[in-house]
């Protein structure tokens, strides 16, 4: 309710109802009151909120260091693999240039895909590996399209349970003969 006011700025102004006054200041105080009651509440369960994200997110970054370190590629199941396709396809593959294709392929690799296993199975390369989402194997399936003349297979894909990450096993034929082979891409 407004207040009355004089009608000459000479004369006092008087309130003849001055409960109405003491009501709208305990009202205001009131309201003022619950205002920041509200507020610290809100801030609060925002800090909280914050907090277990913040708890969440470096619980999920240390699963995933923990599974690249995993997943780090071993170099001496490499030179390994590498010494046995020299002696099983020294004629029939240039082992120099299957080289020369890893290197390339390790430095071109997706950053969201690990090569966990390089294998020759009879008369094809099979590279093992997790990556972690499907983007990830698709540009390195497409990367290995484009940089090898045969036809690569994908052969499996599967989600890991613990995480968001996926397994893959791609199949690359070594000679000519296996690109007319079937299998799901």
């Amino acid at each position: 309710m407004k207040r009355l006011r004089p009608i000459h700025r000479d004369l006092p102004s008087f309130n003849l109802v001055p409960w109405r006054e003491r009501q709208r200041r305990t009202r205001w105080r009131r309201a003022s009151q619950l205002f920041a009651a509200l507020g610290a509440v809100l801030s609060v369960g925002m800090f909280v909120l914050l907090t277990q994200q913040l708890a969440a997110q470096s619980d999920l970054n240390a699963l995933l260091a923990e599974v690249n370190q995993q997943q780090k590629p071993n170099v001496a199941a490499y030179a390994t693999t590498l010494q046995r396709a020299q002696a099983l396809y020294q004629n029939q593959y240039p082992l120099d240039q299957l080289r020369q294709q890893l290197a390339e392929l390790s430095s071109a690799m997706p950053t969201d895909a690990v090569l966990t296993e390089v294998a020759l199975d009879h008369n094809a390369l099979v590279l093992h590996g997790t990556a972690q989402h499907i983007q990830a194997i698709t540009a390195l399936q497409n990367l290995l399209q484009n940089n090898t003349a045969t036809r690569v297979v994908l052969e499996q894909v599967e989600a890991i349970p613990t995480s968001a990450a996926h397994r893959f096993r791609i199949h690359i034929p070594l000679n000519q003969d296996a690109n007319s082979g079937g299998g799901a891409s």
